[in-house]
């Protein structure tokens, strides 16, 4: 049985030097599989929806503090990201908890992310609102 899922890639994958022959091979493997989000992020592991072990998609909080309170940086956090992902029809949940998707792996129904997402909601820990743990799983 051929696994049908969709692959979504940044269009600046398409656009950039080094991403572009990439984005033709996946193009070819893929076909009509392959979706291009329209952000000019290329991350977007680090950005999109996390699908959780009961198969809900959930969009963390992406303002990882190594790209704030620099404008050059902070402008690569896709604002119209919840809105690409209505209009491609990506039904998700939203979380306040700072989470870079790059950081947490999925092994079957168990999530391993890296112990960043303390400090990336220090105020939130500090503030005694242990929702965090409970948002992520």
């Amino acid at each position: 049985m051929e696994n049908r899922q969709v692959v979504y890639v940044s269009q600046s994958l398409k656009w950039k030097d080094h991403g572009n022959p990439v984005f033709e091979q996946l193009q070819q493997i893929l076909g009509n599989r392959l979706k291009v989000l329209p952000i000019s992020n290329e991350w977007c592991r680090d950005y999109l929806p996390v699908k959780g072990a009961h198969g809900k998609h959930v969009l963390f909080k992406y303002a990882p503090t190594y790209l704030i309170g620099d404008k050059t940086h902070e402008k690569t956090i896709p604002l119209n990201l919840p809105s690409a992902l209505n209009k491609l029809g990506i039904a998700f949940e939203t979380s306040e908890v700072v989470l870079d998707g790059g950081g947490i792996v999925m092994h079957g129904d168990i999530a391993i992310v890296t112990d960043r997402v303390i400090s990336e909601n220090a105020t939130a820990w500090h503030q005694e609102k242990p929702n965090v743990l409970k948002d992520i799983r």
